[in-house]
């Protein structure tokens, strides 16, 4: 398909892996979100507990959604695709138990990239 010919209606979702755990990455995907700074069809991929409690930490008022590939998109807080962690992370530590949910998250978008999924709305 030629990007030209798709319906100027219509965005492909932008999707953010929230990266390793222990690393910055949560903390900026929900900091941009809570800043309005991300594109309204942005969907964010990762743990939604861990983004619950570092939402928390950093003292966020945002609405983590769980929500799945297809789904139309919500008007506030975060769209999430969960993948859930391995074992508990904590900031700034590294565990060697979450490499697979790194590696999941990067999965999972590679895949929704490949199949050029277009959203419903």
């Amino acid at each position: 398909m030629v990007a030209g010919a798709l319906p100027t209606d219509t965005a492909l979702p932008v999707v953010v892996t929230t990266g390793e755990p222990a690393g910055v990455g949560p903390e900026l995907t929900l900091m941009l979100a809570a800043r309005g700074k991300l594109p309204e069809n942005t969907v964010a991929i990762g743990d939604p507990d861990m983004l619950r409690q570092r939402a928390a930490a950093l003292g966020l008022n945002i609405t983590i959604n769980v929500c799945s590939p297809g789904e139309p998109p919500w008007h506030q807080g975060v769209r999430v695709w969960p993948v859930a962690l391995n074992a508990p992370a904590t900031p700034g530590v590294l565990n060697p138990a979450n490499a697979d949910y790194v590696l999941a998250t990067l999965s999972l978008a590679v895949g929704a990239c490949q199949k050029v999924w277009l959203p419903p709305w």
